[in-house]
């Protein structure tokens, strides 16, 4: 299974950044795990171990590897984070909403999971009245619908072609009537 795809212009240097500020972040969390416990009155939905927080403040120094992809610590530290956060199932929104209360960050981590093991590609419709984002079901696919691929084909042939021809049809008409 392929968990990420390798970027052809990736920029090594600028990651080890991300990395850096990714472990600057994350010093506090032990701080903000045993905060969050002592509110909760139980052990929160999360935990970063201290093997973890090691492993990516080494990362920050680490050089590129021969035979690994570039992209490799960077995966090495999504993953040290969503293993910080355990897959947690609600079977309805109270409970849902009720484990968000202390915040948001393993809702967020979910969905990152979620992201990073099964990869789909996101992209916003082309067509310049709707703009919304949609799962790319197939290559070349620039539409979230038929309906919007439709009204945009039509807008640009308006623009190209039909507001001439709808200028010459005009102009033959008032030939005709004068």
């Amino acid at each position: 299974m392929e968990l990420a795809r390798p970027v052809a212009d990736y920029d090594f240097s600028r990651s080890q950044g991300y990395i850096a500020a990714i472990a600057a972040g994350i010093r506090d969390w032990p701080r903000q795990w045993q905060r969050e416990q002592s509110q909760r009155k139980r052990e929160p939905l999360w935990k970063l171990s201290a093997e973890s927080l090691k492993r990516i403040e080494q990362l920050r120094f680490a050089h590129p590897h021969g035979l690994l992809p570039p992209t490799v610590d960077g995966q090495i530290v999504i993953c040290e984070l969503l293993n910080a956060f355990r897959s947690t199932v609600f079977p309805n929104p109270f409970e849902l909403h009720s484990s968000i209360k202390h915040g948001i960050r393993p809702l967020l981590y979910s969905i990152l999971r979620r992201e990073f093991l099964y990869p789909g590609d996101v992209a916003a419709c082309a067509n310049t009245k709707c703009r919304q984002f949609f799962a790319i079901e197939r290559a070349g696919q620039r539409f979230c619908s038929a309906e919007c691929s439709l009204q945009q084909r039509q807008r640009d042939y308006w623009n190209k072609s039909g507001k001439k021809l709808r200028a010459k049809r005009l102009k033959k008409r008032r030939k005709a009537a004068g």
